[in-house]
């Protein structure tokens, strides 16, 4: 269908200059509570030097919900999520009839290329993909959405979704665009747990935006010519790996990737010295393995993520201190141990209070770690809360 939408809108274009009243033809429109404003603002600055018309809409009313606006080029909605609704503030969409929301299951998304659902859990089904929001609107025609399965807290989400569409505009398939941005926020400190990596694409993952036709097409003659250009980034500290590094996904044989580290990287390294966590590998051969140092037991914000291609190690990309000290130098500074010893269920009451909210607290987890440049364990609360409309959000506190 969008094919043939494609072609009927080309023939239509050659006719003459009457066609730039195509509503939806190079649009991005932005839905969400004010408090997102800033996260919407970020993604579309993008959109924007892209050639799109971009209007964002705060708190909007059900009537801003139109047709024309949900189904257009670019959609992006961002408040207090389920798997069914995403509250905006006044209004929302949702897929099944909730009061005061406009319900969503049987609009077209048949011109839209391109869909984010910033909320929590908005991916999330158990058996179809259409049970739950993101999965409805790309059945109902939309090229590709990204969504989440888990509930990131609010600050973190923002930053994703920036940064991903940072590399759509630059002409990253989305299945890239969405490797590069895990990449690029484990350099700069993430969680490798974090929720925010809990997320989930749909539909036509290894397509770009139209709009970039022209740099993805360089993009594609790169990577023709060299794999790894796809997940090059001038603002990271990288390593392009020329040897044959072996690294079979799931094995845990990291036995060459060890080797390789010592003789190319810190002749001192000791796999037994970090955490690690595999992501898995996705369906264009790419698996990505994040190594954190350990002080005391605990992870730090110190190390490199592995980017593997078919089973080989491919690229390296380090955190952004990790030229700032050796791993041997981290490890004998004197640990800071100030909240270590503190209770988890202090720490948990802590940042309910430090919240103020009255909403039901659905879970809350510590993600705890060692921040080697301030050389004292960090613990990052994060709350989940259900408000009075059953949307979940998350908080986020460092103690």
């Amino acid at each position: 269908m969008k094919r043939f939408l494609a072609m009927a809108l080309a023939a239509v274009l050659s006719m003459g200059t009457a066609a730039t009243a195509f509503a939806g033809a190079d649009d991005a429109y932005f839905f969400g509570d004010e408090e997102f404003l800033t996260e919407m603002e970020d993604v579309e600055y993008h959109m924007d030097r892209m050639g799109y018309y971009t209007k964002i809409y705060t708190n909007p009313t059900s009537s801003r919900f139109t047709a024309s606006r949900l189904n257009s080029s670019v959609l992006y909605v961002a408040g207090h999520g389920s798997k069914y609704s995403i509250e905006t503030g006044d209004s929302g969409i949702c897929i099944d009839g909730s009061a005061g929301l406009k319900d969503v299951s049987d609009s077209s998304f048949s011109r839209t290329e391109m869909a984010i659902m910033a909320a929590c859990k908005t991916g999330k089904y158990t058996n179809r993909p259409t049970e739950c929001l993101a999965g409805t609107i790309e059945d109902n025609g939309a090229n590709f959405v990204l969504a989440w399965t888990g509930s990131p807290n609010t600050g973190i989400l923002g930053d994703y979704t920036e940064r991903f569409a940072r590399y759509v505009r630059r002409g990253d398939k989305y299945l890239d665009a969405a490797i590069n941005t895990r990449a690029y926020l484990i350099s700069k400190g993430a969680f490798e747990t974090s929720a925010v990596f809990d997320n989930i694409l749909f539909g036509r993952v290894n397509d770009t935006l139209p709009e970039v036709a022209t740099r993805a097409a360089k993009q594609a003659a790169k990577t023709a010519v060299n794999p790894v250009a796809a997940y090059l980034d001038d603002e990271l500290n990288q390593k392009v790996v020329e040897e044959a590094v072996a690294y079979n996904a799931g094995s845990s044989d990291f036995d060459e990737i060890e080797q390789y580290i010592q003789e190319n990287v810190d002749a001192d390294f000791v796999l037994d010295d970090y955490s690690i966590k595999e992501f898995g590998e996705e369906e264009n051969g790419v698996n990505q393995i994040s190594f954190r140092l350990k002080i005391g037991g605990v992870s730090s914000n110190y190390g490199f993520i592995v980017l593997c291609i078919d089973d080989e190690m491919k690229l390296i990309t380090f955190t952004d201190n990790y030229e700032d000290m050796t791993a041997d130098e981290i490890k004998d500074m004197p640990m800071a141990r100030a909240m270590v010893n503190r209770n988890d269920g202090d720490l948990l009451e802590m940042a309910i209070r430090a919240d103020g909210y009255d909403y039901e607290v659905d879970e809350q987890y510590i993600e705890k770690y060692y921040d080697v440049t301030a050389g004292k364990i960090v613990n990052a609360v994060n709350t989940v809360y259900v408000d009075e409309n059953g949307g979940y959000f998350c908080t986020e506190n460092k103690f």
